[in-house]
């Protein structure tokens, strides 16, 4: 996540009006002479325990502090507003637009966050439309901004979470919606974000200093930034810490800290503060060139700060924006927890389009049938079902029906099931026994000539293509041909028309070989992991005739390829919030379905459903993401699709 070298930086507080101990403060072009000359610490004379200045030279102040409220003063200590609410800790983000700053505190008497500006010279409070009262006692607070310009709140909780909190502005009004928690060590007292690099760094008390993914997709794990003597250079392990442009400052013992987030190794510096000082805060607040530093000493009951030039910081090298598409609606989600929900197939109504359903696999228990608006219709316990795909057309205790098949992980069978035409009804018919010893993925395969074919594949990378008997007595299958890749593979899906099939091989690529039983193993690499794909390579599917569309798992993206040789890609996406709709981005996607059949409404283009690996905002179980392909169409500069029949899909 980062480069953990580090170069200390100390400073001595004796005589309180700057006098420097060690080393100057290596700055870019600046010589040592001049850092050293701005490198003095100046003692403050404010009210409070949090304190940052407003302006590059330092003539109006912002403190916060239980006893005192939150103020504005100046620079030598005269009132300009006061709140009056006992108040702890404090952070801010810039305003976009017509906005100002933003700022936070805690009300430690209400137990809410509290939002709130500065305009002509006063604290304005936000209006508070939906805040909660927080239910757990508050060891630190920190905001986050993301790429797409999201504001988020964390809020450290003493019962050892994380809780992050999506901020919402209409106006002057503000609210709060919880979007997930994470789990951090006891004795996390302090947080801070470097919107840059999307990480939250959390001080754990006397151990150490950690970093997390900050955005709402990101994984939950977390790595060692700092740790506390004999492993690492904290004197005291984790204490008060806060950002600056390129670098992480932390407070530790009588030592201030300075971690560089780039991978550039330093020359270790070492300052150190008064032994006997006690560092309760930190904050840092660049103004252009400049950067402000001010620590609350405890021991001493007093402010201290210092002018500091700020880091020249460039963009993230490899930096990943690739662009977002909103999801326009969500399933319900799956009643198991951990990793449940799977695949998705989308079938098409005929006769009425917009009364269409989407079949999800919940590989902990069976199949989940939704309409077009999230809502479940249908559970159908018939086992760990892993991948789906549907067809039209067949017959069933002679009448017409649709058929959807599944792999069945629970018999290593292929599950076969019935779908009433006109309402969308799915009823379980028979399952098909197959000799894969893990059976995993699935696709379906209809010939011109009207056979249906399965293939299903086991993790040792061995396929086996089934001839499904489809009849009004009987459903059943048997096996026609074999092949197998290298590694283990999941996704499939064919293309009819075309005689082809598509299958991906997790850590290695997709592939594309003849469909038809008699067409052998010849194959051909269609993409390999790398600059487009990331492994794990899941779910594929195909827009009509015209795009192959691929989950890239490793990246939490999708990737774009023309259906014909030589494949060559179109583009890449994520899918990204939907601030209006309050429904969360997607992460690692298992299984998609897309259709370029008009469903009406916001699928009028098409739609592609996605599995959500993460389901956050808030956090709940794992679900499906339905996607409208015009804005996929209108990100990545694609022509608008002809229709095809439900035959073509």
């Amino acid at each position: 996540m980062m480069n953990t070298t580090s170069r200390w930086i100390g400073i001595t507080l004796a005589g309180l009006m700057g006098a420097l101990s060690g080393c100057a403060h290596e700055a870019g072009n600046q010589s040592q002479d001049q850092a050293a000359a701005t490198a003095r610490w100046q003692q403050q004379a404010l009210a409070g325990e949090w304190a940052m200045p407003l302006d590059k030279a330092a003539s109006r102040w912002l403190t916060v502090g239980e006893r005192t409220g939150i103020q504005l003063m100046t620079r030598d200590g005269t009132p300009l507003d006061h709140w009056d609410l006992r108040s702890e800790y404090l952070d801010t983000r810039s305003g976009n637009g017509a906005e100002g700053d933003l700022f936070v505190s805690l009300d430690t008497e209400a137990a809410q966050p509290r939002f709130f500006e500065l305009r002509d010279q006063r604290i304005q409070p936000l209006v508070q439309t939906a805040v909660p009262t927080l239910d757990y006692p508050v060891d630190g607070l920190c905001l986050y901004r993301d790429s797409k310009d999201a504001l988020y709140l964390f809020v450290l909780s003493e019962l050892h979470q994380a809780h992050q909190y999506l901020v919402s502005r209409d106006g002057d009004a503000v609210s709060l919606a919880p979007v997930r928690s994470l789990p951090v060590a006891p004795g996390s007292e302090y947080c801070a974000v470097d919107d840059r690099s999307d990480t939250l760094y959390v001080s754990e008390s006397g151990v150490a200093v950690w970093a997390y993914g900050a955005h709402p997709e990101a994984p939950v794990e977390r790595e060692p930034v700092a740790l506390a003597m004999p492993f690492g250079r904290l004197v005291e392990g984790g204490g008060a810490i806060a950002m600056a442009p390129g670098e992480l400052l932390m407070a530790s013992g009588a030592e201030l800290q300075s971690y560089p987030l780039a991978a550039a190794t330093q020359t270790p510096d070492t300052l150190r503060l008064s032994a006997d000082s006690a560092v309760e805060t930190l904050t840092a607040r660049q103004f252009g060139e400049r950067l402000w530093i001010t620590l609350f000493d405890e021991a001493a009951a007093q402010f201290h700060f210092r002018q500091w030039p700020a880091a020249e910081v460039a963009v993230a090298a490899g930096a990943d924006r690739l662009p977002v598409v909103a999801a326009q609606a969500e399933t319900l989600p799956v009643p198991q927890d951990g990793d449940a929900a799977d695949d998705p197939a989308i079938w098409v109504n005929a006769a009425n389009v917009s009364d269409s359903r989407i079949l999800g696999t919940n590989k902990r228990s069976g199949l989940h049938v939704y309409d077009l608006t999230g809502s479940e219709r249908q559970v159908l316990p018939v086992g760990r079902v892993n991948n789906v795909d549907v067809r039209y057309g067949q017959q069933w205790q002679g009448r017409n029906v649709d058929v959807a098949v599944a792999s069945n992980r629970s018999s290593n069978s292929l599950s076969l099931f019935a779908i009433e035409p006109h309402t969308g009804e799915v009823s379980h018919v028979t399952d098909v026994a197959t000799d894969l010893p893990e059976i995993y993925g699935l696709c379906l395969y209809q010939a011109k000539a009207g056979d249906l074919y399965a293939f299903a594949n086991d993790k040792s990378g061995r396929y086996v293509q089934y001839r499904l008997n489809l009849g009004s007595e009987a459903w059943g299958g048997l096996p026609v041909r074999e092949f197998a890749l290298d590694s283990q593979p999941e996704g499939c899906v064919a293309d009819d028309a075309r005689g082809r099939l598509f299958v991906g091989e997790e850590d290695r690529g997709i592939w594309a070989l003849g469909a038809d039983p008699g067409d052998g193993q010849e194959r051909v690499l269609l993409d390999e992991i790398g600059l487009r794909l990331h492994d794990d390579v899941e779910g594929l599917s195909l827009f009509g005739g015209e795009f192959l569309v691929a989950s890239s798992q490793g990246n939490n993206s999708y990737v774009v390829y023309y259906a014909e040789p030589p494949f060559k890609p179109v583009g890449a996406f994520r899918v990204g919030m939907n601030r209006e709709r309050m429904i969360d981005g997607v992460s690692e996607t298992d299984g998609l379905a897309v259709t370029a059949q008009d469903l009406g409404g916001p699928w009028r283009e098409g739609l592609l459903v996605v599995q959500d690996g993460r389901n956050v905002l808030p956090a709940q179980r794992q679900n499906f993401k339905l996607v409208p392909w015009r804005g996929i169409r209108e990100t990545l500069g694609l022509p608008t699709s002809q229709r095809p029949s439900i035959a073509e899909q």
